[in-house]
């Protein structure tokens, strides 16, 4: 289950709710349908494999995607820290 939103996110949801005439509890859900979405999809990727990671696209938002460069960069990073 996702976090309580803030207060800020509340009011947005019901000013949502309330020109779409449903539930800001639907609204809210909806929103993070797209967050838990991403999560999944990521997980899927497997360790070490950035071929396996997949680019995912949200409207307004833009693209999040595993850059081969950046997985290096983390990995060379955590043997480092494990040699520390």
């Amino acid at each position: 289950m996702a976090p309580s939103p803030n207060p800020l996110m509340k009011k947005v949801f019901q000013e949502i709710a309330d020109e779409l005439q449903i539930s800001p509890g639907l609204i809210e859900k909806i929103v993070n349908s797209q967050f838990k979405f991403v999560k999944d999809t990521m997980a899927t990727g497997e360790k070490n494999k950035p071929e396996t990671f997949k680019t995912i696209q949200l409207t307004h938002l833009g693209k999040l995607a595993v850059r081969k460069k950046k997985l290096e960069f983390y990995k060379k990073n955590q043997k480092k820290k494990k040699n520390d």
